[in-house]
């Protein structure tokens, strides 16, 4: 396994969760991102996403979408919610040419990243579109280590 390093973190596991529950208005969108099968969710369209994670620790939850414009002028937002928690909401709107905008679209991939402490066990994440132009490219765990010496990747 290739660990990466972070700083003083270490990068031990990512793990993409299974898609469920794809609204019937959603459209998969072939060869699209980087897992090849974007979709495209309507405004209040959710996908619910199950994890099993194997230890406890503190995950990483990355979403990585296509980045898109709102042609009427509105928002990009979405939220997240993990086992039923309250969710929380991003914004994906970047100004015009700024740098993120920039590297947004060079890399054909918006991120936004959450850290939550999952137990072992399942969970569930809920994906809600709260306005329209919003493209799910993939979601993924990471779990990371301050122990650089010592470590079992998972």
């Amino acid at each position: 396994m290739k660990c990466i390093r972070f700083t003083t973190l270490l990068y031990i596991a990512s793990v993409i969760p299974k898609r469920k529950n794809i609204p019937s208005d959603a459209e998969t969108i072939p060869l699209l991102g980087h897992s090849m099968q974007a979709i495209a969710l309507p405004k209040n369209g959710t996908i619910t996403y199950e994890l099993e994670i194997e230890n406890d620790g503190d995950y990483e939850l990355t979403t990585e979408l296509i980045p898109t414009h709102p042609t009427d002028s509105g928002d990009l937002r979405f939220s997240i919610g993990i086992d039923g928690a309250t969710p929380e909401i991003f914004s994906l709107k970047e100004p015009f040419r700024s740098e993120r905008w920039k590297t947004n679209v060079l890399c054909g991939q918006t991120n936004r990243q959450i850290t939550r402490h999952l137990s072992k066990g399942l969970h569930s994440l809920v994906f809600k579109a709260l306005d329209e132009h919003i493209v799910v490219d993939r979601v993924r765990f990471c779990i990371f280590s301050n122990d650089n010496d010592n470590f079992t990747p998972q």
